[in-house]
C-alpha cells in the first residue's frame, strides 16, 4: 500500500493547563512533520488544529479524517483513549496507522505514545511507532517515515532481542523457586484492593477479570468515594504520628507556606489519613497486594496519593508489621500482578522483598552509554534509596507539580542506589495475559548528571538512571506500556519458571546475539 493523503490527528491531556504547556511544542512539531510529508511528496490534512481533549471529540474528529493513513503526532502527555476511540472506527480499519512522539524529557509524547500503543495492543489494532525530535534533519527518520507511507508499516529489528520464554536457560534453582511462587498463588490465590477503577484512560492497565483469576489473582474494587469518605473520619493525631514517623526516619519534608506553590504540613497530614484508610480497607478485605486510582476521581478532592502509594512498597513506613504491600498507583493491574510475583520470588529466595513501580518517561547517551530515566509521579518504595528496612534516609517529599496537582500533596522522591535489576510488565495480546522481563543496571553517576536528568524531566519526583540489557529501540518500538515494575537482583528465570508455570507466555529482552 501507498498512501498519498496522510490525516494527522493530535492527542492530548484532559486539563487545559496541561495542554496549554505544551501546545507552542505540538505547534512547532506539526508544522516540521507537514514539511517533512510534502517533501516526501505526500499530501497532509489536518481535521481539527489543536489536541483532541475527549474521546467523543476524538470520534468527531477522527470522522473527519479522510486519508488513506492516519498519523497521531504526540508532543506531551496524553490519555489513551483520546486516540482510540474515534480510531476504532470501521471507517478506518483498513488504514495503516503511525504513532509518531518527540523523545524529550521535558514534553513526554513518548510516554503518551507507549501508554496508547498498549491500549491498541490490548483492542488488536495494528499500529507503528516512530520518534524524533529533528524531524527533516534526521535522515534515519525519514527514512522510515518513507517506509511507512510505502509500506503502511514500520518494521524495527526486534527479533534479535527478543527471546521466547520457553527457550530462555533456567537454571534448577530458579526453577524451582519460580514454580514453587506459582504453585503457592494456585493453591493459595491472591487478593487485590483496587481503589479506583482507571487512571487516565490507561486502558492497557485494566487486566481482564477472568484472565486474572486464572493466574490465582481475585480483586476486591472500592470506589474511590467510599476511600474518602473513610479518609475524613481517621483522626488527624494519627496523621502527625505519621508525619512524625517518617521524619524520625529521616525523610526530608520540604514545607512552604504557600499551598498553591508549596507543600505544607496540611496537605501531608491528608495524605497520611488517606494512607491510613487504605491500610483499613486492606486489612478489612485481606488483600495481599493492591492499588490506588487518584486521577482524575481524586484530584479535585484531596492531595496526590504518591507520597503513600511508596511508602505502601516498603517495610519502613507508618503503621508498619515488618512487610510489604505491592502497590500500584494509577490503578495498573498490568504492573501489580509482575510486582507481586516479584516479590513473592524475592521472600522465596530470602531477599528484600521491595519492589517498585516506575515510568518509563525518557533516555539519553551518558559515557557512551544509553541510560533510561525511570520518573514515576512518587510511587518508589524509599528502600531503593537507601537498601534498608530500618531507614527512610534519602527519602525527600516535594510538593507535586501545581499544574496536574490543584490540591499538592508531597511526593516520595529519591535516587536509586546503583545495582542490577529486574524489570517486567503484563499485558494483554490477542486475548491473552503475557509478560515481559528483563535486566537492566542502574549506575552510579555524578550529582550533576543526575540532577542533570531530573532537571530534564520533572524534579519533584523518583529517578533511577538505568542501563537496560537492550538496546532502546526495543522498548520504544516492543515494550507494551509507559509502567514497567522491578527489583533488585537478576530474578529473570525464577519470573520466567513462575510465568511457565502460571500459563503465561513470557518473552525475555537481552543483549541480542
Amino acid at each position: 500500500m501507498s498512501a498519498r493523503t496522510v490525516s494527522i490527528v493530535m492527542p492530548g491531556d484532559s486539563r487545559p493547563a496541561a495542554n496549554a504547556g505544551v501546545w507552542p511544542k505540538a505547534e512547532e512539531g506539526l508544522k516540521r512533520l507537514l514539511a517533512c510529508l510534502k517533501t516526501l511528496g505526500v499530501k497532509a490534512e489536518v481535521p481539527y488544529r489543536g489536541f483532541i481533549t475527549t474521546q467523543a471529540q476524538s470520534a468527531e474528529v477522527l470522522s473527519k479524517a479522510k486519508g488513506d493513513a492516519i498519523i497521531a503526532l504526540y508532543t506531551g502527555w496524553a490519555f489513551g483513549g483520546h486516540l482510540t476511540h474515534g480510531l476504532l472506527s470501521s471507517a478506518h480499519a483498513d488504514k495503516p496507522v503511525l504513532m509518531l512522539s518527540n523523545f524529550r524529557g521535558e514534553f513526554p509524547g513518548l510516554v503518551a505514545l507507549l501508554n496508547t500503543s498498549g491500549c491498541l495492543t490490548m483492542f488488536g489494532r495494528e499500529h507503528s511507532k516512530l520518534w524524533t525530535n529533528d524531524f527533516e534533519h534526521d535522515e534515519a527518520f525519514l527514512k522510515r517515515l518513507r517506509e511507512f507511507l510505502d509500506t503502511g508499516k514500520v518494521v524495527w529489528e526486534l527479533k534479535p532481542y527478543i527471546m521466547p520464554g520457553e527457550k530462555y536457560p533456567v537454571i534448577q534453582t530458579d526453577v524451582r523457586v519460580g514454580t514453587g511462587v506459582a504453585e503457592r498463588i494456585l493453591k493459595e490465590r491472591r487478593l487485590a484492593l483496587m481503589l479506583g477503577v482507571c487512571s487516565m484512560q490507561m486502558f492497557n492497565a485494566m487486566i481482564p477479570l477472568d484472565l486474572l483469576n486464572r493466574v490465582g489473582f481475585g480483586t476486591e474494587m472500592v470506589d474511590q468515594a467510599e476511600l474518602l469518605r473513610r479518609t475524613l473520619e481517621v483522626p488527624i493525631k494519627k496523621a502527625e504520628e505519621a508525619l512524625k514517623y517518617c521524619q524520625r526516619k529521616g525523610t526530608v519534608f520540604h514545607f512552604g507556606t504557600i499551598p498553591s506553590r508549596d507543600l505544607t504540613p496540611d496537605q501531608v497530614l491528608k495524605q497520611f489519613q488517606m494512607m491510613r484508610a487504605a491500610l483499613d480497607l486492606v486489612n478489612e478485605f485481606g488483600a495481599q497486594c493492591g492499588g490506588t486510582q487518584y486521577q482524575l476521581g481524586l484530584i479535585e478532592s484531596w492531595p496526590a496519593t504518591d507520597m503513600w502509594d511508596g511508602l505502601m512498597n516498603n517495610r519502613c513506613r507508618p503503621w508498619g508489621n515488618g512487610e510489604t504491600i505491592a502497590w500500584a498507583t494509577e490503578a495498573d493491574y498490568g504492573n501489580l500482578l509482575p510486582m507481586q510475583l516479584l516479590k513473592e520470588i524475592l521472600l522465596a529466595k530470602k531477599q528484600d522483598p521491595e519492589v517498585y513501580f516506575h515510568d518509563v518517561r525518557w533516555g539519553k547517551e551518558i559515557d557512551g552509554e544509553f541510560v533510561w530515566v525511570l520518573l514515576n509521579s512518587g510511587c518508589v518504595a524509599p528502600y531503593f534509596f537507601n537498601r534498608s528496612a530500618e531507614t527512610l534516609k534519602g527519602m525527600h517529599v516535594y510538593r507535586q507539580p501545581a499544574m496536574y496537582f490543584k490540591h499538592g500533596g508531597g511526593t516520595c522522591a529519591g535516587v536509586t542506589v546503583p545495582g542490577v535489576m529486574t524489570y517486567a510488565r503484563a499485558y494483554v495480546e490477542g486475548g491473552q495475559l503475557k509478560m515481559v522481563v528483563g535486566k537492566q543496571k542502574v549506575k552510579e553517576y555524578t550529582a550533576d548528571q543526575i540532577q542533570g536528568l531530573l532537571d530534564a524531566t520533572s524534579p519533584e519526583w523518583p529517578i533511577a538512571a538505568a542501563v537496560k540489557e537492550c538496546p532502546e529501540h526495543v522498548i520504544m518500538a516492543d515494550f507494551p506500556s509507559n509502567h514497567e515494575a522491578g527489583c533488585y537482583g537478576d530474578q529473570v528465570g525464577a519470573f520466567v519458571a513462575c510465568c511457565r508455570r502460571l500459563g503465561l507466555p513470557v518473552k525475555v529482552y537481552h543483549r541480542g546475539r
